[in-house]
C-alpha cells in the first residue's frame, strides 16, 4: 500500500466488526503498514478512546 493510498483512509467512517459479535461505527484517525499488513487508528463515532485495529475489521462506508 502505497502512502497516498494509505492517506486516503483517513478521516473516514466506517464499521468495526468486534471480536465478540457486534459492530461500531469508527473514525479513521490513521493507519500504517507494519509487517506488510495495514493496521488503522480508529475512534467510535459515539463515544471516547482509540485503538489501533487490522484493516481486515473495517468496512468503509457499510456494514462489517
Amino acid at each position: 500500500m502505497t502512502a497516498r493510498e494509505i492517506a486516503e483512509l483517513l478521516d473516514k467512517e466506517a464499521t468495526l466488526a468486534s471480536h465478540e459479535g457486534f459492530s461500531v461505527r469508527v473514525r479513521i484517525v490513521n493507519a500504517r503498514e507494519v509487517f506488510g499488513r495495514i493496521d488503522v487508528l480508529v475512534e467510535p463515532v459515539a463515544g471516547e478512546g482509540t485503538a489501533w485495529v487490522s484493516a481486515d475489521r473495517v468496512r468503509i462506508g457499510g456494514t462489517a
